[in-house]
């Protein structure tokens, strides 16, 4: 049997349709906002072949990887995923099979691109499972060269992203303790943009403004201005969904790897296990453990852990917020029903640790 490899990204392997002219015009404008270059597909193919690498079309399994354009047009109606193209290549010289992200818009709203990336993964300690680092590449604008950052890939049969019906306890044990290893790195040992919060909690309070509800708002200044609150901050993943989290196959001890180091940096304690936990709420068979968590934390933890309920919250309210000015029917009223959905889970987490 042929062995499966993964990266940090999932992609449908099927053809994609052609476009209608409206999603054409959408695909358009994230390019346009994003600055997605007209010749991508073109420098990323000399980028590999300048540094011995080349383009995995076809994995060992028998799927059928996409190309710039494809990923382009896939992720076009998503514009935040636009910005970087994750591909599996192989090196030309030792044959070995290798993932890359390759940066193919010139507009990034965080960190630095995948220099600042490249950097964290370089420094961080050993009892942090991650893919290693390979080889970093900066962009050269007279030669054409992307931007580049190439790590190991990852076999199906060591690590896997588990669908969230199928996590189980231990899963979020090791999780946890491995956000516990991340929230102890020395934020002066990483890469000086990285050592400032991105998105500072209360200014999300503020741009949140009049689209959250009363009970939300009022939930908010409670954990706001609670004078033992610890703002201070603390080295985070800043991007703990499932997708970016791979379980070991080992059933008899199941390790967790993290992956997708693009947001690290700065961040709030409670933050990723915040996140995380945010994410796995879908699965309703684990709620249960979270009562058995919330009884076994100290009331200081359980106030961290709720700024880290009430920052995620924000941040995602708040992405929407900044979409509303652009938006007409439907679309418009989807957004607010969906910021109002963000804002009823939050209270029923929150409630949890009450």
């Amino acid at each position: 049997m042929k062995e499966i490899y993964i990266g940090d990204s999932k992609f449908s392997s099927e053809k994609l349709a052609e476009p209608v002219e409206e999603e054409k015009l959408k695909i358009e404008a994230s390019k346009e906002r994003w600055g997605v270059l007209d010749d991508a597909s073109e420098r990323f193919a000399k980028t590999l072949e300048t540094n011995n690498y080349k383009f995995v079309a076809e994995l060992p399994n028998g799927m059928k990887y996409p190309t710039v354009e494809d990923w382009v047009r896939s992720r076009g109606l998503d514009s935040k995923h636009i910005r970087f193209y994750p591909a599996f290549i192989e090196n030309t010289e030792t044959k070995a099979l290798l993932f890359c992200k390759a940066k193919i818009a010139s507009k990034l709203d965080y960190n630095a691109g995948l220099k600042t990336e490249a950097d964290i993964l370089s420094l961080l300690p050993s009892d942090i499972t991650t893919p290693k680092l390979i080889k970093y590449f900066p962009e050269n604008k007279e030669s054409g060269q992307l931007e580049l950052l190439v790590l190991e890939a990852v076999k199906w049969s060591e690590a896997q992203v588990v669908p969230v019906g199928e996590w189980k306890p231990e899963y979020i044990e090791d999780v946890r303790l491995q956000i516990e290893h991340v929230g102890k790195i020395p934020l002066t040992s990483m890469p000086s943009v990285s050592q400032t919060p991105q998105k500072n909690i209360q200014r999300l309070f503020d741009q949140a403004g009049e689209q959250m509800t009363e009970a939300f708002e009022s939930r908010a200044r409670i954990i706001l201005q609670n004078p033992e609150m610890d703002f201070a901050p603390v080295f985070v993943h800043s991007d703990m969904w499932i997708k970016n989290i791979l379980i070991s196959t080992d059933i008899s001890k199941p390790k967790t790897m993290l992956v997708d180091w693009a947001l690290a940096g700065a961040g709030y304690k409670g933050e990723d296990l915040a996140r995380l936990w945010w994410d796995l709420w879908r699965n309703e068979n684990l709620r249960p453990l979270y009562r058995e968590i919330k009884d076994k934390e100290t009331i200081f933890r359980k106030s961290i852990l709720k700024l880290g309920l009430l920052y995620v919250a924000l941040r995602d309210i708040v992405e929407y917020v900044e979409h509303i000015p652009t938006l007409v029917e439907p679309k418009l009223s989807q957004i607010l029903a969906k910021i109002k959905e963000i804002q009823k889970q939050a209270l029923v987490m929150l409630e949890y640790l009450d």
